[in-house]
């Protein structure tokens, strides 16, 4: 009869060994699970509890701005420390609003007059009744920590001859950029250059509504440039612009049955991206449609 060579009463220094780390590691899991479950505990308490005390508001010493103009357009940083002012002759100031450091410059002494289109764009004037559209910008820079201001440089092709403009919008957007004018024999025209990716310059182009718009009292671009919204009186002109040409959609009048009512004014309001609603405001029985 064979006999078993070990015996359960043997000393066996090397499964002793195996067994203890064995105990070792599933003692150090069941304790790490453990403490993690404590911690997320504690971090949602410490999320939570803020919602329950009272708000606490620091204010920060107010630093005074010496502008004698009033700006055409305002811009400020993402963290609120530097903040750039355009002026309607073409100069802009540019301010830290830490330590309250300000510098006067000019973007270009051929440049007569600018506006502001909205709160990004400016739309700048020179000398020869010339108009260019252009989105300046504070840029975050990531190894100083402070902003940089980026104003796009203007190219002579980029500038829309417009000697006898009565109403002037414009777009700027990744794509393109886009001027619409309407001049003094209510000829709209809409003048368009798409950014170039792969090539150094960009394209330009134009288009001319056929027939004129009279009496035009305001000029709204969508914010894809592909859309034109003329008012003239209690009459909005929808006009399309294709490729090489702008044809009116449709003429919408918006006069009130009893004619108690004007339009004071539209806008376009951007929910989503190129897409837009448009409000008018009418007087009367103050009511914003």
């Amino acid at each position: 009869m064979a006999t078993a060579n070990f015996s359960l009463h043997t000393k066996d220094r090397k499964r002793l060994i195996k067994d203890r780390l064995v105990r070792w590691i599933v003692s150090f899991g069941g304790l790490s699970v453990l403490a993690g479950l404590i911690f997320i505990f504690v971090y949602l308490a410490y999320v939570t509890l803020p919602l329950f005390s009272d708000n606490e508001v620091t204010w920060q010493p107010a630093i005074s701005t010496d502008i004698a103009e009033t700006p055409v357009l305002t811009l400020v940083s993402d963290s609120g420390h530097d903040s750039v002012f355009f002026f309607a002759d073409g100069g802009y100031i540019q301010k830290s609003l830490v330590t309250g450091e300000q510098t006067s410059h000019r973007l270009s002494d051929d440049i007569v007059r600018l506006q502001a289109i909205d709160e990004k764009t400016l739309l700048a004037v020179d000398d020869q009744d010339r108009y260019a559209a252009l989105k300046p910008k504070l840029q975050l820079d990531q190894s100083s920590g402070d902003a940089q201001l980026m104003i796009p440089e203007l190219h002579e092709e980029q500038w829309v001859s417009i000697p006898s403009a009565t109403l002037v919008n414009a777009v700027v957007n990744k794509g393109e950029t886009v001027i619409a004018s309407i001049d003094e024999r209510g000829m709209l025209q809409a003048s368009y250059s798409r950014h170039a990716v792969t090539s150094r310059s960009d394209e330009f182009s134009s288009a001319t509504l056929p027939t004129a718009i009279e009496g035009a009292k305001e000029l709204v671009v969508t914010p894809d440039g592909r859309t034109l919204y003329v008012r003239t009186g209690n009459q909005i002109v929808v006009i399309n612009r294709g490729e090489q040409s702008l044809h009116a959609r449709e003429v919408v009048d918006l006069s009130a049955p009893n004619g108690a009512t004007s339009v004071v004014y539209i806008c376009c309001l951007v929910r989503i991206r190129y897409w837009c609603n448009m409000t008018i405001s009418r007087c009367g029985n103050g009511l914003m449609y």
